[in-house]
C-alpha cells in the first residue's frame, strides 16, 4: 500500500520515459516471460469527466477459459506489468488477466498525483476500464472479476458501493474494512509512512485521541464536498486538536489529514459497504501485515455477518502475502506465496 521509499526514484525514472516518449514500467515490476503462451488484447477507455485515455493489456489463456480478473494494485504508481507472480499464475490456470496503467503512468493519460488526485478521482478510471472490459466480445458469457489489493481494494468496494462496475466476483485483499480512518492507527502503531511524523507523541492513545477528532470531524461530510469547505473544516478541526495540545511541536509540516486524497479517504463508510456488499467476495489477508490490521480487520467482517463475504487468514505472510521478514519495496513484493495464489485461483475457479 505504502512505497515511500521509492517515490525518488519512481519520479526520475517517470520524467525520462515520458522524455523519451515511451512506454515502461519500474524496477519494481516485470514483463511476464514468453508471452507468446497467451493471446493478447490492448484495451482502452476514456474517463469522460477528465477526458483522460486509460490504457491496459488482457491477457488470455490460448485454451478455452471462462474466468477473467482485473488486478487494481495499491498505493503508488503502477503500470500493467504489477502483480506480475499472480498474473502467470492466473493464467496458467486457465483464468484471463487485465491490467493497466494508472492514470499519468506509462500510456494512460492524465495527472498522476497521490496529494490531490484520490480515491474518488481512480475509482473512475478503474470503472471506465472494467465496463469496457465486460463489452469485449473476446469476453462474451465470461464472468469477469476483480481483485484489489490495499488501497485497490478501497477503489473496487467504492466503485462496487457506487454502482459503476458490476462485477461477478470480488478479492479483496490485505485491504482496510475499518471506517473514517480507524485503520491509519495500526498505521501509525507500526511507523508507516508520514504518519510518525504527523504525531510526535510517546504515548500512542494520546495520538489515537488526536487522530478521532479528525476522524470523526470528516466522518460527518461527503464525497460530493467541495475542496473549500473541506479546508473550512480542516482549520475548525485543527482548533479543536489545538486545544488538546496538538501545536506545531506534535508534527512537522503538515497536520493530520491536510491533503485531499487523505480526507477523501476518511470520509468513507468501508464497513458499511461491506455489509451491504451482494458480490460474492473472498477476504484474504496474512498474519505478519503491518500494513493493515488482520485482526481488526477480519474481526470486523465477521461481526458485519455477510454471508457473501469469506474469510482467509493466511499464517507468517505479509501485507504482499509473501514470507518476507520485513516490508520490501523491489520485485521481491511481487512474489507472492504459492499457497496464497493457490487459494486466490481455486476461489476464483470456483465461482
Amino acid at each position: 500500500m505504502i512505497r515511500i521509499l521509492l517515490t525518488a526514484v519512481v519520479f526520475l525514472f517517470s520524467a525520462f520515459a515520458i522524455a523519451q516518449n515511451k512506454k515502461y514500467y519500474y524496477e519494481y515490476e516485470s514483463v511476464l516471460p514468453y508471452q507468446e503462451r497467451f493471446d493478447k488484447i490492448e484495451v482502452n477507455a476514456t474517463n469522460e469527466v477528465e477526458k483522460i485515455q486509460l490504457y491496459g493489456t488482457l491477457l488470455l489463456p490460448k485454451t478455452p477459459f471462462y474466468k477473467v480478473v482485473m488486478i487494481i494494485p495499491g498505493s503508488g504508481p503502477d503500470t500493467r506489468e504489477n502483480h506480475f507472480k499472480l498474473a502467470e499464475e492466473l493464467l496458467l490456470h486457465n483464468i484471463a488477466v487485465f491490467r493497466y496503467d494508472e492514470r499519468g503512468i506509462s500510456e494512460s493519460e492524465g495527472e498522476f498525483n497521490e496529494i490531490r488526485i484520490g480515491i474518488n478521482e481512480l475509482v473512475d478510471d478503474m470503472a471506465v476500464l472494467f465496463q469496457k472490459l465486460k463489452q469485449l466480445p473476446a469476453l462474451k458469457d465470461k464472468k469477469v472479476g476483480v481483485i484489489g489489493h490495499s488501497f485497490g481494494g478501497m477503489i473496487a468496494i467504492d466503485a462496487v458501493n457506487k454502482k459503476k462496475a458490476n462485477p461477478d466476483f470480488m478479492v479483496q485483499w490485505a485491504t482496510p474494512v475499518q471506517s473514517h480512518g480507524e485503520w491509519f492507527k495500526y498505521q501509525l502503531k507500526n511507523g508507516i509512512g508520514e504518519l510518525p511524523m504527523q504525531f510526535k507523541y510517546e504515548n500512542l492513545e494520546e495520538a489515537y485521541k488526536i487522530m478521532d477528532i479528525f476522524n470523526q470531524a470528516f466522518a460527518t461530510t461527503k464525497d460530493s464536498t467541495t475542496m473549500k469547505q473541506d479546508i473550512k473544516l480542516l482549520y475548525k478541526t485543527r482548533k479543536i486538536a489545538k486545544k488538546q495540545g496538538y501545536t506545531s511541536k506534535r508534527y512537522e509540516r503538515f497536520t493530520y489529514a491536510t491533503f485531499p486524497t487523505h480526507k477523501a479517504l476518511i470520509k468513507k463508510d468501508f464497513e458499511k459497504m461491506y455489509a451491504n456488499v451482494e458480490v460474492p467476495m473472498l477476504y484474504i489477508i496474512g498474519t505478519n501485515d503491518i500494513i493493515v490490521d488482520p485482526v481488526a480487520g477480519v474481526e470486523k467482517l465477521k461481526s458485519l455477518g455477510n454471508t457473501k463475504v469469506e474469510i482467509k487468514v493466511l499464517d507468517g505472510l505479509d501485507h504482499y502475502l509473501t514470507t518476507e521478514p520485513e516490508l520490501v519495496l523491489g520485485k521481491e513484493m511481487y512474489y507472492i506465496d504459492e499457497k496464497a495464489s493457490a487459494y486466490m485461483v481455486n476461489w476464483i475457479l470456483n465461482q
